[in-house]
């Protein structure tokens, strides 16, 4: 059940995750926030099990929860707050998303 809960985020997570730079900077700061984007991701995947391990051990496993839910609630604040900054053009489709799954099945 739990592999289940991660996938259904990560499938509307790392979608959404590839497009937000391309709608937050212009066409020539690109790269860069590209590049940003990818460091920050190594940097987090590097660093987040020990950060995570010294705030269970010194503030236990309920202190590291709350601490976890207080970045929930403002990556949350962000996320409401950000707007994006450009238009990106979309690709032409002739169905919905629903559709085309319910047709690959079908």
């Amino acid at each position: 059940m739990v592999a289940v809960v991660i996938g259904t985020v990560d499938a509307f997570y790392l979608p959404a995750t590839g497009s937000m730079p391309r709608r937050l900077v212009g066409k020539e700061q690109l790269p860069l926030a590209l590049a940003m984007q990818q460091a920050g991701s190594q940097i987090v995947s590097l660093l987040g099990a020990p950060v995570g391990a010294v705030l269970v051990a010194a503030a236990g496993l309920t202190g590291a929860a709350a601490a976890d839910a207080v970045t929930f609630a403002i990556v949350l604040v962000v996320l409401v707050r950000v707007r994006p900054a450009f238009d990106v053009e979309r690709s032409p489709r002739e169905e919905g998303l629903l559709a085309a799954v319910a047709g690959a099945w079908g």
